[in-house]
């Protein structure tokens, strides 16, 4: 409750902020509970600057193949789709809900019920630019498929495995840093986006909603780990 009610008021200075309703954000260095059991992930988060870089130089491809990787990365990229949810994605999980356009979202669980993720207008971009190359049948079959060539004609479905080099093809195209050991994968995608999320101002409810998290406190973790790097106690040790 305690990191729910900080997470809250942390999105309203940092609005507040914005606004110049505030010169200082009074949240800043104030640490959240701590989580009993709670570990940092394993994966980093991709920097909003290499996300933007890797999805520049998939619309700058006038190939299909650089639409169909925008796709793949806006759609992890916008709203934190993992790599199953992407390859069991249909082109008949679009639609509308409340208003809005939609992607009905099928869980990482074989039995779980597709749940409605919004698909903002950045995102649907660079999917509307993938449908109108895209091959097979206009309303029906894989919403990201494989791609006509030697192989056959294209619009299979993609393999996890497919999905996960297409990310680091373009992770290598733009350059990002592996240096030190850092380990940005495509799950990396999803932590970046969730992060994001709260990092902007978002209530950690709506990074649940965006993760499809069914316990708040696995949302937690990630406000965890932004106040253990924002706020190092190493910092604090002097001699």
């Amino acid at each position: 409750t305690r990191n729910l009610h900080l997470a809250a008021l942390r999105s309203f200075c940092r609005w507040a902020l914005r606004s110049g309703h505030l010169d200082a954000d009074p949240t800043e260095g104030v640490r959240g509970a701590r989580l009993k059991g709670a570990k940092l992930h394993k994966r980093d988060a991709f920097t909003p600057a290499e996300v933007g870089r890797m999805l520049e130089l998939c619309q700058l491809d006038p190939r299909p193949v650089g639409a169909r990787d925008g796709a793949v990365l806006a759609l992890m990229a916008f709203m934190a789709l993992r790599t199953v949810e992407i390859q069991r994605a249909d082109v008949g999980d679009v639609g509308t809900h409340a208003g809005r356009r939609v992607l009905y979202i099928r869980g990482k669980g074989a039995e779980d019920a597709p749940v409605p993720g919004v698909v903002p207008d950045p995102c649907w971009r660079y999917v509307e630019r993938w449908l109108e190359l895209r091959p097979g049948a206009a309303d029906a079959g894989p919403l990201v498929t494989t791609l006509a060539g030697p192989a056959g004609p294209g619009g299979g479905r993609l393999s996890r495995r497919t999905i996960r080099a297409i990310i680091e093809g373009r992770k290598a195209a733009a350059e990002v840093d592996t240096s030190r050991g850092r380990k940005v994968t495509a799950h990396s995608l999803r932590h970046s986006a969730i992060t994001r999320v709260l990092t902007r101002g978002g209530t950690l409810r709506q990074a649940q909603a965006l993760a499809r998290h069914a316990s708040l406190s696995t949302t937690e973790v990630y406000l965890h780990e932004l106040d253990r790097f924002a706020d190092a106690p190493e910092d604090l040790v002097t001699w």
